[in-house]
């Protein structure tokens, strides 16, 4: 089911809410997933163990016990709950807390009328997978695929459930997580379905419009889908976001900078739309700008990685290396293992004068990529941040050949010391690409772009 009433609130799981009337309440990523895990559970005991489990995945650090209380604490002052009279949650002294308000779970939002009448556990397994995905953690990511796969074993029309699967794959292609053949032959065939399925699914059309420009490099055909897609739902946040992406990278500053500010405005609390706002912003050299919406994305949600490592990439490029290299340390410590975690670490350690750090962690890159994948886009990272310009420059060029997404962000400041050397001119020129780095306006509200525009 898509929400849950209790008293006088209601619990949105799709769209990540808390509601009390029309009014909505703001509410921190750890105590939402509190609250849902009682609900789903309510007039049962759940453990402190049980809810440690669904808060943080395997590999994040964190004292539990006191981050469980003050989760419950939050959670007791948003809804004006007491401990000693409990309305909505119960606390059994060491065993667990229970949920003792009734719940009424009410029905799921309808689907496109092209998609049929689909069973609920195929909406309530693609719900599932989208709040997973959003959460951008690898182990939340590869736990979406699976309800995404569920949602598919209720329903196999369930063009819905396919468009997850491209977004799915499209991340894991994005981080460097599977070879980029993989991750996008798996989501443009995922996409495609989808559209075979219901040809205006926005969704779908914005997840093809992501291979097209993550893997084929096609900005033109990209450009069409994400602008069909927009047409089709205004206010879809992710089409927005991505479509930021594109005009960033080639070089449409004032149009990434609108379209990013309509996916927030679209989903305020998006974890993955808020870290990314001060991608934009670097992409563009506003490094103040960067630094406050990073700031903010960490503030919203203290515990998503990836508003950590942007936070680490503004404190970076505004010449505060020591926080970036505290900042990209915790990002590491809150997602399982990725590369370019890793990468960005090294550069911070090597901006930051301890080279000994930096050597280390490339070092593990360089051993690592002998007997897994680790993406040629990561190691360039690693050494243009130590100086080695020629290895980060071969490396730049095997992402080229090796159709690495990541590539596409060839222009932002990781790069900026190799942007005299002629190699870089004919490695932007590969890819239709500005080589010049980006100036943006000053303000930071900028006109829609004319829409009637092709």
């Amino acid at each position: 089911m898509s929400a849950f009433r209790f008293g006088v609130y209601e619990l949105d799981v799709e769209a990540g809410e808390l509601r009390k009337g029309r009014t909505r309440i703001r509410l921190r990523e750890q105590p939402f997933r509190l609250l849902l895990t009682l609900i789903e559970h309510a007039g049962l005991v759940v453990t402190r163990e049980q809810i440690r489990r669904r808060l943080w995945p395997d590999g994040t650090f964190v004292e539990f016990d006191r981050a469980i209380n003050k989760a419950v604490s939050e959670l007791r002052d948003v809804l004006g709950d007491s401990a000693s009279a409990p309305r909505f949650i119960e606390t059994l002294s060491k065993r667990g807390y229970r949920f003792v308000c009734s719940v009424e779970r009410t029905p799921p939002r309808a689907l496109p009328a092209k998609e049929g009448d689909l069973q609920s556990d195929a909406h309530v397994a693609c719900t599932i997978g989208r709040y997973l995905w959003n959460r951008r953690t690898v182990a939340d990511l590869c736990s979406s695929i699976r309800y995404f796969d569920l949602g598919l074993e209720a329903e196999s029309r369930c063009a819905v459930a396919y468009a997850g699967l491209a977004d799915a794959n499209l991340v894991l292609g994005i981080w460097g997580l599977q070879s980029p053949d993989t991750a996008f032959d798996l989501a443009r065939r995922a996409a495609i379905r989808a559209l075979e399925l219901d040809p205006n699914l926005a969704d779908a059309h914005t997840s093809l419009a992501e291979v097209f420009k993550d893997y084929d490099w096609n900005w033109a055909l990209a450009e069409r889908h994400f602008r069909h897609a927009l047409a089709l739902k205004p206010g879809y946040a992710t089409a927005h976001q991505w479509y930021a992406q594109l005009l960033a990278t080639l070089g449409r500053y004032p149009e990434a900078v609108w379209h990013i500010e309509q996916a927030r405005r679209a989903d305020p609390v998006s974890p993955a739309i808020n870290a990314y706002l001060p991608a934009i912003y670097l992409a563009g050299r506003q490094h103040e700008r960067a630094l406050r919406e990073a700031r903010r994305a960490v503030s919203l949600e203290p515990y998503s990685p990836l508003a950590h490592w942007q936070l680490g990439r503004a404190y970076l490029f505004s010449d505060q290396a020591q926080h970036a290299v505290t900042a990209l340390n915790r990002a590491a410590a809150l997602t399982a293992s990725a590369t370019m975690w890793d990468a960005e670490l090294c550069f911070a350690y090597a901006r930051a004068g301890d080279r000994a750090a930096a050597m280390r962690l490339l070092s593990a890159l360089v051993d690592r990529a002998q007997h897994d994948y680790v993406s040629p886009y990561d190691l360039a990272v690693a050494f243009s941040g130590i100086g080695d310009r020629a290895s980060a420059l071969d490396y730049l060029e095997q992402a080229v050949d090796q159709r690495i997404m990541r590539i596409i962000g060839v222009g932002d400041p990781e790069f900026d010391d190799l942007r005299a050397d002629p190699r870089f001119t004919r490695l932007t020129a590969r890819l239709c690409l500005p080589s010049a780095p980006m100036t943006g306006p000053s303000s930071s509200i900028v006109q829609s772009p004319d829409a009637g525009s092709d």
